[in-house]
């Protein structure tokens, strides 16, 4: 009772001091109550109006206005001083208020004099031929634990940054949010294609206005997203005619920054004459823009297509993708390298626009050979596991829409290991490691050599690979001969432990959040078989005194979605472990997520997954 007492009286706290805020709007003033419902959020959105708007003039205008309640120093800290990008000189950013209200009544503004600074973002502080891309920080003055803060601004382009107005709103945000609005709008006659996409709410439209309007959204962890904002609610639109007319735009910056040819640098020369390669001189002159240049990335509609001639990116040292595919492009055909540019994005875009753009890349075109490159990336062969969700648009060729890359469903992994000596001082064998499809290594094996790939995947104590054999190499296949060492088993007692967790299962999503222990987000995952072989004689006077249950199950929400086994057997002096992880589909549903966890436990180093042999003295 007493506790329950306690909480009543927060509650009735809360409440009274919402009474005391002063000269809020009554929408606003209507969302108070709502904080109720999340007591631990460093910041609660209470309203929100975001603008995109194409004037009959060509000019385009984006604005936003929030009302953000800060109970406490973390929410103070994350948005005390929110940082607005602009471009200086082809956008004017209006600040029209930046306004603390405190739960006394107080209202404190903060004006150009005492709290806007405009500076150079640290993204691109080594960058200075791209600091024409600016940020205007906004100190919130007044600020105190239980404030709202209300921030309202205005970029209006002086001049097109792009033909066509085009945006990619994700709806929700980490902090939890009371009532949101979208806007676009448009001319009379001109057409707004646009798209929604996981839960994201259809438009109400008036003449050529367009409002997505959403309301008491949770917020979220960045870890349980896990960085799959396709996941999050979004809206994709643009006024762009085509992706024919994308393409076009996008051809036409690199054509005119492309002019005349590159004096090639002494130290360029060089690797070239010394370049052996079944793809030319390709790597090399690659490896050399890795080795020397930088690429910068920033949250700007602009930036994704802002492109310096190319003489001007070469002596810089330094470029956003669009630069440095299209400079990488330059040299490739310098040195005879027919080669087209490749836009790549996230997802499968619904709209033709750039608001989805994840990078540029390089299609070579080598004849009877599947070949990618990144522009900087450290690897000669660009990674089919790194275009497994996205969507490909070459600006040479017919293609009319972004071609989405899903996973084909036969890749696979196995690492079998026999244990030829195993006692109570040494362990050593042989084993193999195949590998077929996007999940296949093939670029770490061509850089670093069949023996730290081997090595970088056996994760056992005290494991060395003492020799290694490629026998198979291609863009989508590796196989591997090797022969190892290792500590020996651990001693206690009169007993011996075997570890077998010899591969970690995650492989399939590395960066899925395994310290969570349940999910509000999907996983994603690469569809393949990942499968373990382990198998030894057993040593005289040794015998298995336990080892890990055998088990066999699948999910039961799909169709042989995601098979797990685990079998262990021993036999004539023989042992023998297999663990296999088969999944069949490109996304494990959050209440799937415990389960598709435990497993991936099962296979990283714990006491329970090992063999143990009792020494008979």
């Amino acid at each position: 009772m007493k506790r329950t007492m306690t909480i009543l009286a927060i509650l009735l706290l809360v409440s009274q001091s919402f009474a005391a805020f002063t000269g809020l709007p009554a929408a606003v003033e209507k969302a108070l109550p709502e904080i109720n419902k999340y007591p631990i959020a460093s910041s609660v959105l209470l309203w929100a109006d975001e603008t995109y708007e194409l004037t009959a003039d060509g000019k385009q205008v984006y604005e936003w206005h929030s009302f953000r309640y800060i109970p406490d120093e973390a929410g103070r800290d994350n948005w005390g001083d929110p940082h607005v990008a602009f471009v200086k000189d082809k956008e004017t950013l209006e600040i029209l208020t930046s306004r603390a209200y405190t739960a006394d009544g107080r209202t404190i503004d903060s004006t150009p004099e005492n709290a806007y600074n405009e500076i150079t973002p640290e993204e691109l502080q080594h960058a200075p031929e791209l600091t024409l891309f600016r940020q205007m920080v906004i100190t919130h003055l007044g600020l105190e634990n239980g404030c709202i803060v209300e921030l309202h601004y205005r970029k209006t382009g002086n001049e097109p940054l792009l033909p066509w107005l085009e945006g990619r709103v994700e709806l929700r945000e980490e902090s939890p949010t009371v009532s949101r609005a979208l806007h676009v709008k448009v001319p009379a006659g001109v057409s707004l294609k646009h798209a929604q996409h996981a839960g994201a709410p259809e438009p109400e439209v008036s003449g050529s206005a367009y409002t997505w309007s959403v309301k008491n959204m949770a917020g979220y962890l960045p870890d349980d997203l896990a960085g799959q904002h396709g996941l999050l609610p979004f809206v994709e639109f643009s006024t762009a005619d085509s992706w024919q007319a994308v393409k076009a735009e996008i051809a036409k910056r690199v054509a005119d920054a492309s002019q005349g040819n590159l004096e090639l640098p002494e130290s360029l020369k060089k690797d070239l004459r010394e370049a052996t390669s079944r793809l030319g001189n390709a790597p090399a002159i690659k490896e050399w823009i890795t080795d020397r240049f930088e690429r910068y990335e920033f949250h700007h509609g602009d930036f994704n297509a802002f492109l310096r001639p190319l003489r001007d990116v070469f002596q810089s040292g330094y470029g956003n993708h669009l630069e440095l595919a299209a400079l990488v492009s330059q040299l490739f055909k310098q040195e005879g390298l027919d080669n087209g540019l490749v836009l790549q994005f996230a997802g499968e875009p619904r709209v033709p626009s750039l608001a989805s753009l994840e990078n540029v890349i390089i299609d070579p075109f080598f004849k009877d050979q599947a070949v990618m490159f990144d522009a900087i990336v450290l690897c000669a062969d660009f990674t089919r596991r790194e275009l497994i969700g996205s969507s490909l648009l070459s600006l040479t060729g017919d293609a009319e829409e972004p071609e989405y890359i899903g996973a084909s469903g036969n890749e696979s992994f196995e690492v079998s290991m026999f244990f030829d000596k195993l006692d109570a001082d040494t362990i050593s064998g042989h084993g193999t490691f195949m590998a077929f499809g996007r999940i296949a290594p093939q670029e770490l094996t061509r850089r670093e050599g069949p023996v730290e790939t081997i090595e970088s995947i056996v994760d056992l104590d005290g494991f060395s690979c003492e020799s290694a054999t490629c026998r198979m190499l291609a863009m989508d296949q590796v196989m591997i001969a090797f022969e190892f060492t290792m500590k020996a088993p651990e001693k206690v007692d009169d007993y011996r432990v075997l570890p077998l967790s010899a591969v970690n299962f995650n492989r399939l999503a590395p960066a899925s959040p395994l310290k969570l222990t349940e999910r509000g987000f999907d996983q994603e995952i690469l569809p393949a078989k990942l499968t373990l072989k382990l198998k030894g004689t057993i040593p005289e006077d040794w015998k298995v005194f336990s080892s890990p249950a055998s088990s066999s199950k699948k999910s039961s929400w799909q169709d042989s979605y995601l098979m797990k086994d685990v079998a262990f057997h021993e036999a004539d002096g023989i042992w023998e472990f297999t663990r296999m992880l088969e999944c069949r589909a490109s996304r494990i549903p959050a209440n799937e997520w415990p389960n598709y966890r435990a497993w991936v436990l099962e296979s990283i180093a714990q006491p329970s997954n090992a063999v143990v042999f009792e020494v008979e003295e």
